[in-house]
C-alpha cells in the first residue's frame, strides 16, 4: 500500500540537484523509491510543485538548467524500454501527466512560462533517444500547442518552439506541417534568433536545402553563418554547378569576416574531402571555364591549408616543368595557374621555379598550343575551351620577370602574333593589350605597334606563292609530253614527206608548229619556282574582324600613359570606329564598342568631346538596343565627370540654390523671404531647378528606366556627379532617396548598395549635404503622398523614409552642424498646414526622431507654443492616440540634455536601412514592449 512521505522530501531533492550534475543519478534512484512508495497522483502533484520554480524564471541559469535536466531525466527513466526497437512502448502515466501540464500551461500569460514550457518539452522529447515513438493523439497535441507557440509575440518562445517541433518532422513527406511552419518563419519571420534556431533544426532535404541557400543572404550575421553550416552538411553532388559558384563566391566576398571563415575552413573543405582532396575533380564540380575567379578564391583558400609537396604532386608536369599540350584541360591550366600564383605570392621561390619554366620557353611553349589547336577542326564548345586555357596561359605569363630582355622580345612578338589569330576572345585581348604597357613601356611604340596589327587584321597582306607540284602534277605532266611527243612524231613525218615532194610552202607550216610543240614539251620538262608577292587585300568588314580591332583599340586607349590624341589615334579613330557609328548599323555589339572607344577618344581631346557629346544623347533616344543605350550613358557621364557641364555649354537659366555659411547655421534659423538671393559661387557645379537644362531633365529620366542595368548605370553616374560636385539639387536628393526605398532597389542588389554607398559619402565629402537634404524633406514626402494609386511609390514606407533622412542629418556626423533645429520648424508648419498632403501621423511621429539643440530660450518657447496648438489640432479632430507621441517630443525639449553622444556605427547601420531585406527588416514593437516587462535576476537559488 502506498505511504505518504513527507512533501519536503521531494523538494529536498530537486534542492539538492540544482548545483551539480554529478549528482543526478544518485538523486534519481532515491526520487525512484518515493514514487514507488508513495500514491501516484500526490506523488505527481508534488513533482510539478517543485518542476513549477523553475519554469518561472527566463533567464539562462545553470541551476534552472540542471533542474530542468534531472527532472527531464527522471520522468525518462519511468518510461519502460522495449529490447525490439520497432515494437512500440506506451507512454507511461507519469510522463503522460508531465506532457499533460506542459501542454496545458503553453499558453500562460508570463513569457517566462510559455519559454520554460516550450524549453522543457523540448528537453523531454530529446532525452527520449533517437528511436522513440509517441502515440498519434498526443503527437497531434504537442504540434497543436507548439504551433500555437511558434506565432508567440516573444522571439525567445517562438525560438523555442522551433526547437521542440524539430523532433516532430517527417523529411520525406512533402505535405509536413512542421517543415511548412520552418520554410514560413525562415523566410518571414522578423528575429534573427528563430531564423538561426530553424536552421539549426531543420531536417534536409531539397525544399530545406533551396531555403537554406536563400538564406545565405540574410541580413544576419549570424543566420548567414548558420545557413553555410547547414549546406555544409550536404553532399556537394546535391548542389548544382551555379548553386556551388554562388556560394562560394558570395561566401568569400561576404562583409563579415565570420562568414568568410566557415566558408573558408568548413563548407569548402568539405567539398574537396568529397572528392577525396582531388583537386581536379573539386575544380570540375565549380566548372572552371564559367567560374574562373570564384574558383581561384577557393583554391587559394585551400592552398594554404595544404602541404606544398602534396599540391605540386596533383599538377601533371614533366621534366620540362610543363603540363603536355595534349593534356591541358581547363581544370589542370586553371589549377597550375592558381598554384604557381599562390607560390608566388607567397614567396615560395623554389616552388615556383619548380613548375614556371623560362620566359622564352613559355612563350614557345604558347606558340605550341596555338599551332596544335590550329591544325585541329573544333567544334564549338572545344572552340571555348582552347580560348579559356589560353587566357589562363597569358595570365601565367604575367607572373614572370620581364628583366630578361631576350623573353621580353619573344613576348612582344607573341603577343603581336596572337592578336592576329581568330582565336582571341574578348578576355584574352583584355588581359594581353593591357598587359602590353609593361611589355613595351613606351607609349609611343606601343600605338604604333598595336596600330600596325589593327591594320593588319582589317586588311591583311596577300601573299601570292607558286608552290611546288604535287605527284599528280607531275604524273600529269609526264603523260603530256608523251602526248605530245606522238604529235610530234606525225609532224615531223609529214614535213620531211612535204620536202619530198617540193611542196615547201607546207613544209614551212609545219615546221612552225614543229617549233612550236617542241617549246610547249620543254616547258613541260621544267619545275616551276617557288616565289612569293605581297599585295594588299581588300578591307575586312565583317562583324567579327570589326570586333577585334575595336576590341584591342578600346583596351589600348584604357591606358593611363596615353594622354593625348596623337595623329596615329586620330586617324584610328577616324578609320575604325566612326565608320560604324550610324543608326544603320544592325550590329549593335559592333556600335556599342565604336560608341566607347570615340568615348575614350574624347576623354583625352576636349575639342573632341565637345564635338560628339551630344551625339550620344541621339543613340539614346532612337537606339532600340539596350547595350547601345548603355554604352551611349557610360560615356555620356564620364564625359560630364572629366570636363563638367560649362565645357559642353550646359548653363543655368534661372538658378535658386541655396548659398549658406555651414559654421552659423547651427546657430540660426534661417528664415523665408521672397528676396533670397543667395547663389552658388562654385563655378565648377551646376544646380538643379525645374527650368534646369534638358540635358539634366534627360539624365535624370534614366532613373526611372525599366532596364535594370540602364537604371543602375544612370544611378552610378548621377551619384558620382553629385559627389565630384558636378551637379546639385534637392530634387535629385529626392529622387534618389525615393529611388533607395523603391522596389526597384529592393530587387537589384546593385542599385541598393549603389544608393546606400553613395548618401553615407554625401552626408561626410559634400558640404552642402545638411541644406540639401533639409530642403528634400517635404518634397520627397510630398512626392510619395500623391503617388497614383496604381504606382509602386503607394508600396514604400513614408515613414521609413523620413527616418532616413533624419538620421542623414544627425549632428553626430556633422558636430559644428545641425539642421534639426530647421526641420523642427518645417514639420511642425507642415503640420499645422490644413492643407498638408501628408500624412499627419507620419510628421508627428518624425518629431520624436529630431535631435534638436535649443541655445535659447526664445526658440525653445516657440517650438513649446507651436506644440500646444498641434495638441489644440489633434484634440480637435479626433486624433488623441498621437498626443503621447507630442509629450514624449515635449519632454526631450524641456529636459536637460547631461551627455548627448551618439554611436557612429549605430548611424551607420541607421544609413543603411535600404540594403536590408524587406521580409525582415521590421520588427513587432509588442515584442520590445514585453522583453522590457521581464525582470532579469542576477542570482538564482531555487
Amino acid at each position: 500500500m502506498p505511504i505518504r512521505i513527507e512533501p519536503n522530501k521531494i523538494s529536498e531533492v530537486f534542492h539538492a540537484v540544482q548545483y551539480n550534475r554529478t549528482c543526478h543519478q544518485n538523486y534519481m534512484k532515491k526520487l525512484r523509491k518515493y514514487y514507488d512508495k508513495m500514491d501516484f497522483k500526490y506523488f505527481v502533484r508534488e513533482f510539478i510543485s517543485n518542476l513549477t520554480i523553475p519554469l518561472t524564471y527566463i533567464e539562462k541559469h545553470p541551476n534552472v538548467e540542471n533542474t530542468l535536466q534531472f527532472a527531464a531525466k527522471f520522468a525518462i527513466s519511468l518510461q519502460p524500454q522495449s529490447d525490439n526497437e520497432e515494437e512500440y512502448e506506451e507512454v507511461c502515466a507519469f510522463l503522460e501527466q508531465i506532457f499533460i501540464f506542459l501542454l496545458t500551461h503553453h499558453g500562460a500569460k508570463d513569457v517566462a512560462v510559455r519559454f520554460r514550457v516550450c524549453y522543457f518539452l523540448n528537453m523531454i522529447l530529446d532525452t527520449m533517444g533517437d528511436n522513440a515513438t509517441i502515440e498519434d493523439e498526443l503527437c497531434n497535441r504537442i504540434l497543436q500547442c507548439m504551433m500555437e507557440r511558434i506565432l508567440d509575440k516573444s522571439p525567445k518562445v517562438r525560438a523555442q518552439a522551433a526547437i521542440a517541433l524539430n523532433r516532430l518532422q517527417e523529411p520525406n513527406n512533402k505535405a509536413c506541417s512542421v517543415i511548412s511552419v520552418y520554410l514560413f518563419h525562415l523566410s518571414r519571420d522578423p528575429s534573427a534568433e528563430v531564423r538561426r534556431v530553424i536552421l539549426t533544426k531543420m531536417a534536409k532535404n531539397k525544399i530545406t536545402l533551396n531555403a537554406a541557400i536563400n538564406r545565405t543572404r540574410d541580413v544576419d550575421d549570424s543566420v548567414r553563418k548558420m545557413a553555410y553550416l547547414f549546406i555544409s552538411k550536404i553532399t556537394v553532388k546535391s548542389l548544382t554547378i551555379s548553386q556551388r559558384e554562388q556560394l562560394i563566391n558570395n561566401g568569400l566576398r561576404d562583409r563579415s569576416d565570420m562568414i568568410k571563415k566557415c566558408v573558408r575552413e568548413i563548407l569548402i573543405p568539405s567539398w574537396l574531402r568529397y572528392y577525396d582532396k582531388n583537386y581536379i575533380n573539386f575544380i570540375k564540380a565549380i566548372d572552371a571555364e564559367h567560374a574562373a575567379e570564384t574558383t581561384a578564391l577557393a583554391l587559394s583558400c585551400l592552398f594554404k591549408n595544404e602541404d606544398i609537396g602534396n599540391l605540386i604532386e596533383q599538377l601533371p608536369i614533366d621534366k620540362t616543368k610543363f603540363v603536355p599540350i595534349e593534356q591541358l584541360s581547363s581544370e589542370i591550366i586553371l589549377y597550375w595557374r592558381c598554384l604557381v600564383e599562390f607560390l608566388k605570392n607567397e614567396n615560395y621561390i623554389d616552388e615556383f621555379d619548380q613548375i614556371m619554366p623560362e620566359l622564352s620557353l613559355f612563350c614557345s611553349y604558347i606558340k605550341d598550343f596555338i599551332t596544335l589547336i590550329d591544325t585541329r577542326t573544333n567544334k564549338q564548345y572545344e572552340h571555348i575551351t582552347q580560348q579559356f586555357i589560353l587566357h589562363q596561359l597569358f595570365e601565367m605569363v604575367k607572373l614572370h620577370d620581364l628583366s630578361d630582355e631576350m623573353g621580353r622580345k619573344n613576348l612582344k612578338e607573341l603577343i603581336l602574333d596572337t592578336l592576329q589569330t581568330h582565336y582571341c576572345s574578348e578576355k584574352i585581348n583584355e588581359c594581353i593589350v593591357k598587359y602590353f604597357d609593361k611589355v613595351v613601356p613606351d607609349v609611343t611604340d606601343r600605338v604604333a605597334l598595336l596600330v600596325e596589327v589593327i591594320n593588319e587584321i582589317r586588311m591583311p597582306t596577300k601573299i601570292n606563292a607558286i608552290v611546288p607540284m604535287s605527284d599528280d602534277e607531275r604524273h600529269e605532266r609526264k603523260m603530256m609530253k608523251a602526248k605530245l611527243g606522238m604529235q610530234l612524231l606525225e609532224l615531223e613525218d609529214d614535213e620531211y614527206s612535204a620536202i619530198q615532194r617540193k611542196d615547201y610552202s607546207t613544209a614551212q607550216a609545219i615546221s612552225i608548229k614543229v617549233a612550236s610543240l617542241r617549246a610547249e614539251i620543254e616547258n613541260l620538262s621544267k619545275e616551276p619556282e617557288v616565289t612569293e608577292t605581297q599585295n594588299p587585300c581588300e578591307e575586312k568588314t565583317d562583324p567579327e574582324t570589326v570586333m577585334q580591332c575595336l576590341q584591342i583599340m578600346y583596351y589600348m586607349m584604357q591606358s593611363i600613359t596615353i594622354t593625348i590624341l596623337t595623329p596615329a589615334l586620330r586617324t584610328l579613330m577616324d578609320s575604325i570606329a566612326l565608320p560604324y557609328i550610324n543608326l544603320q548599323n544592325n550590329h549593335d555589339r559592333v556600335l556599342s564598342l565604336a560608341l566607347k572607344c570615340v568615348g575614350l577618344c574624347c576623354h583625352v581631346d576636349k575639342d573632341l568631346a565637345k564635338k560628339y557629346f551630344m551625339m550620344y544623347f541621339l543613340y539614346i533616344s532612337e537606339s532600340g538596343n539596350e547595350d547601345v543605350w548603355i554604352a551611349a550613358t557610360e560615356v555620356i557621364f564620364d564625359l560630364l565627370l572629366k570636363y563638367g557641364f560649362e565645357h559642353f555649354d550646359i548653363t543655368q537659366e534661372d538658378s535658386n540654390n541655396i548659398q549658406f555659411n555651414s559654421s552659423k547655421r547651427s546657430r540660426s534659423v534661417r528664415l523665408y523671404s521672397h528676396n533670397d538671393e543667395d547663389i552658388n559661387v562654385n563655378d565648377k557645379q551646376i544646380s538643379y531647378t525645374d527650368s534646369s537644362n534638358n540635358v539634366i531633365k534627360a539624365l535624370m529620366a534614366l532613373l526611372d528606366s525599366q532596364i535594370v542595368n540602364l537604371q543602375s548605370v544612370a544611378t552610378e553616374g548621377l551619384c558620382k556627379l553629385i559627389l565630384h560636385k558636378r551637379i546639385s539639387g534637392h530634387h535629385l536628393i529626392s529622387q534618389l532617396l525615393i529611388l533607395w526605398h523603391s522596389q526597384a532597389a529592393k530587387e537589384n542588389p546593385f542599385l541598393s548598395q549603389c544608393l546606400c554607398n553613395f548618401f553615407n559619402l554625401y552626408i561626410s565629402k559634400v558640404s552642402e549635404s545638411q541644406a540639401i537634404l533639409e530642403e528634400a524633406y517635404l518634397p520627397t514626402l510630398k512626392t510619395l503622398a500623391n503617388a497614383p494609386e496604381m504606382s509602386t511609390l503607394q508600396e514604400i514606407d513614408v515613414l521609413r523614409v523620413s527616418e532616413v533622412i533624419i538620421s542623414l542629418t544627425c549632428c553626430a556626423i556633422h558636430n559644428n552642424y545641425s539642421i534639426h533645429n530647421q526641420l523642427t520648424y518645417t514639420i511642425l508648419s507642415e503640420i499645422l498646414n490644413p492643407d498638408t498632403e501628408i500624412l499627419i501621423e507620419v510628421l508627428i511621429k518624425s518629431l520624436k526622431m529630431l535631435d534638436v539643440q535649443l541655445d535659447g530660450e526664445n526658440l525653445k518657447n516657440d517650438i513649446l507654443k507651436a506644440l500646444d496648438d498641434v495638441e489644440v489640432m489633434l484634440n480637435t479632430s479626433g486624433e488623441k492616440r498621437l498626443l503621447n507621441h507630442i509629450n514624449q517630443f515635449r519632454a526631450k525639449i524641456t529636459t536637460p540634455k547631461i551627455n548627448l553622444s551618439i554611436d557612429k556605427e549605430n548611424l551607420d547601420n541607421q544609413s543603411n536601412l535600404g540594403s536590408q531585406d524587406e521580409n525582415i527588416e521590421n520588427v513587432d514593437e509588442q515584442e520590445d514592449e514585453n522583453e522590457d516587462e521581464i525582470e532579469i535576476e542576477n542570482d538564482i537559488d531555487i
